[in-house]
């Protein structure tokens, strides 16, 4: 089911009383639409995208977990 109910939060994931609920739909992205989530994430966070990639890299360096991600979660709101 690709419905979704979104709120907005702040960055610890408190929910402010009274607080919009929308709903859209979901869909997972990969290729050619990923490489455009991306450079849109890029845009929108310039330095602090550069420095979550670089500790990705670091992280890498010590896991053998999978490294980056090839896809994203796109929501179009109704």
């Amino acid at each position: 089911n690709p419905k979704v109910t979104l709120r907005p939060c702040n960055s610890r994931g408190a929910v402010a009383p009274g607080a919009v609920e929308v709903t859209g739909t979901a869909r997972v992205v990969s290729g050619d639409e990923f490489a455009n989530v991306q450079s849109l994430v890029k845009q929108k966070y310039g330095i602090w995208y550069g420095a979550i990639q670089a500790l990705e890299r670091v992280r890498a360096v010590f896991s053998r977990g999978p490294r980056g991600s090839d896809c994203a979660i796109v929501i179009t709101l109704d």
